[in-house]
């Protein structure tokens, strides 16, 4: 790609890059590659927080705090939000829960402005850690913050991190109802998931088995001139087949076709 296609890596072939470098065990290649991203293309939070969660599972907190520093001159809207998510999750795998804890209170205390994937990372590993009640404080406090056009409090991952947490628990009107939440701040605004949001979210149901909230959102989608994705179809045909509803299957088939999408083979 570097040599001879007519386009550079991207951020995300970075964090690829990084992520199977390191679980490979070949944490200092990876942080070549990092060094090299800082020359080609704007760093990237998600490659930083690569490189510090592999340096904190190999106990070198030296070059972890090392990175750290970089970051928060590079990405500081990111900054706390994903180191403080780095280090918890390594505190609550090493048992040091109160640790931990103390952490995320120190980053709330600091009333920090945080970007939405900021607060999602924090909200995986509070789920992850059985932090439940901490984890729906926090994002009843993002959707609070979402006061567009001023600040994005919220994006269409923070809701699918909820909806994907109350799933695993067979929590299903719960789910639905955080797909509605807004802020209780006069200035906060709701927040309507986009493409991309809908389409997780279709599959994240299909995946349940909820069908028909699926088609819900699926029409709801195509009412609103928001037409799914190929993946987005393709996952509805499976699971209609699955179900034996094979004419359902053939409809999806036919709104790709009339939407002129082209399936993969």
């Amino acid at each position: 790609m570097k040599a001879d296609a007519s386009f550079k890596p991207s951020p995300v072939t970075y964090r690829i890059l990084t992520k199977c470098l390191i679980n490979a065990g070949r944490i200092e290649d990876a942080r070549n590659i990092l060094f090299e991203m800082l020359c080609t293309v704007h760093p990237d939070y998600s490659v930083y927080n690569n490189l510090i969660s592999g340096y904190l599972q190999t106990r070198n907190l030296d070059k972890a705090n090392e990175l750290i520093d970089v970051l928060k001159r590079w990405c500081p809207y990111y900054y706390y939000g994903f180191v403080n998510a780095a280090y918890m999750d390594w505190f609550f795998t090493q048992g040091r829960n109160e640790v931990a804890m103390d952490s995320y209170k120190s980053l709330l205390n600091r009333k920090c402005t945080m970007k939405p994937d900021s607060g999602n990372a924090l909200l995986r590993v509070l789920f992850k850690h059985g932090k439940k009640t901490e984890a729906w404080d926090l994002f009843h406090d993002m959707l609070d913050n979402h006061t567009p056009p001023t600040f994005y409090g919220v994006n269409s991952g923070t809701f699918i991190v909820m909806v994907d947490e109350c799933l695993k628990l067979g929590e299903v009107d719960e789910a639905l109802a955080a797909l509605k939440k807004v802020g209780t701040k006069p200035d906060s605004r709701p927040f309507f998931l986009d493409i991309d949001g809908n389409n997780k979210l279709i599959s994240t149901f299909c995946e349940y088995d909820m069908l028909s909230e699926a088609e819900s959102v699926f029409q709801e989608m195509y009412s609103m001139s928001m037409i799914p994705d190929v993946h987005t179809h393709t996952t509805l045909v499976d699971t209609y087949l699955k179900v034996g509803r094979v004419n359902d299957a053939m409809m999806i088939c036919d709104k790709m076709a009339e939407a002129d999408l082209k399936p993969v083979i």
